[in-house]
């Protein structure tokens, strides 16, 4: 008797294990009204990244990359909206994959943490993901769209909205917008600074201000020394 429960509880987690999976994978997604979703792709991880985004896949790993899920929106009236769902390790590592492939002059709109929309592009941040919205149709209709899924998806995912705490110790005046960055792995090209928080600034001519993370005190002075010597071998 107890070997055949036994045996019915290990069928019923062979069977339930692929249903909850898929049941996961789908939920990233909302259900949003009058749209349907199709997943055709698989999901990409640290194992195979380079098969979608060949060139770019390196630099998405330094910010500690996790996951890629991909679907598409289609409308009753035929717009149909791409979502890649770029999931991070941590808030600061997708607000600093957000960060490199952003530009100042872009179309900033309040979504997420923050967002852009140019034509046929929504990209925005919430949380630890860098979402990436984009449709082949021009017109208002498919930018509001766009919007209307992304706002979707940030509450769906119900994440954090807020840009890294360190950006708050960074001085107001004479900041330029939308200039904030995260580099999480050789700033300035030195392979010890790690962490880097940075802003431009414009006084009489431009400039930029940047912090360090440090978690312990021996990562500090560590960093000091190295610091100091850089500083000595250019005397």
């Amino acid at each position: 008797m107890r070997l055949l429960l036994f045996c019915g509880i290990i069928l019923l987690l062979i069977l339930f294990i692929p249903v909850a999976f898929a049941f996961g994978q789908i939920s990233v997604f909302p259900q949003i009204l009058g749209w349907k979703i199709t997943q055709d792709d698989p999901v990409y991880d640290v194992n195979n990244l380079w098969d979608i985004i060949d060139g770019a896949a390196d630099l998405y790993l330094e910010y500690n990359f996790i996951d890629l899920h991909i679907a598409r929106y289609i409308r009753t009236d035929g717009i149909e909206v791409r979502v890649e769902l770029y999931r991070h390790d941590s808030d600061a590592d997708a607000f600093g994959m957000y960060s490199q492939e952003r530009d100042t002059g872009y179309n900033f709109i309040q979504i997420g943490v923050q967002g852009y929309l140019q034509q046929g592009v929504l990209n925005f941040l919430t949380g630890s993901y860098y979402i990436k919205l984009s449709t082949y149709q021009k017109g208002s209709k498919a930018q509001e769209a766009m919007q209307t899924i992304g706002r979707a998806l940030t509450t769906h995912l119900k994440q954090n909205n807020t840009m890294p705490k360190l950006f708050q110790v960074f001085p107001g005046e004479e900041k330029l917008s939308n200039t904030e960055q995260y580099v999480a792995h050789n700033f300035l090209g030195y392979s010890f600074l790690n962490s880097a928080y940075t802003v431009m600034y414009k006084d009489s001519s431009a400039f930029k201000i940047f912090v360090i993370e440090s978690t312990t005190p021996e990562k500090q002075t560590r960093w000091l020394q190295n610091i100091s010597m850089l500083y000595l071998r250019k005397l």
